[in-house]
């Protein structure tokens, strides 16, 4: 069976956020020149004050690592994961699996997300260094998924107070 490739952006807020996309497009165009997949769908749009989005971003790591520009489709309007997936749903077929390509940290809830919109896919996790960055998103992956769970980021869903709270505490982050 066919395989498309689903790689996960990520904001790129600091220099380990910029590390932590060039190994997941590492990983992709691996399997890519593999024969592993036959499509990569890199999703991501602008998240703050990016000046391009993330998917564009990922496709400029992706060429020169013998990515063909024909096996390549960029998804640039999500903005969470939740969306990542929702809208490279399309790109999967009945004929294809989907395999998602994102950090060690991000896994299980990238593999819940997908059960909870009807995505069969698996996940392939890059292992990312040991930061302070990845350190804050271990703590808060519980949370994320919690949030998941509560169908706080189901369409038309109303984000509670704490869920803001955490995303507001990720924005300055990068300050």
């Amino acid at each position: 069976m066919k395989k498309t490739l689903i790689l996960l952006g990520i904001q790129l807020s600091d220099e380990d956020a910029v590390k932590e996309m060039e190994q997941r497009c590492r990983e992709a165009a691996k399997l890519y020149r593999g024969g592993i997949v036959q499509k990569i769908v890199a999703c991501g749009g602008r998240v703050g004050d990016e000046s391009v989005s993330e998917a564009d971003a990922m496709k400029a790591l992706l060429l020169p690592l013998g990515v063909g520009e024909d096996a390549l489709f960029l998804e640039t309007a999500s903005k969470t994961t939740m969306e990542n997936l929702m809208n490279a749903k399309p790109s999967i077929s009945k004929e294809t699996e989907a395999l998602i390509v994102t950090s060690d940290y991000h896994a299980a809830r990238v593999s819940l997300i997908a059960r909870r919109i009807g995505m069969p896919a698996s996940v392939h996790a890059v292992k990312t260094t040991l930061s302070l960055r990845k350190i804050k998103k271990l703590a808060l992956e519980p949370l994320f998924m919690l949030d998941i769970l509560l169908g706080n980021e189901d369409s038309g869903a109303s984000r509670p107070r704490w869920t803001r709270v955490i995303m507001k505490m990720l924005r300055q982050e990068k300050e």
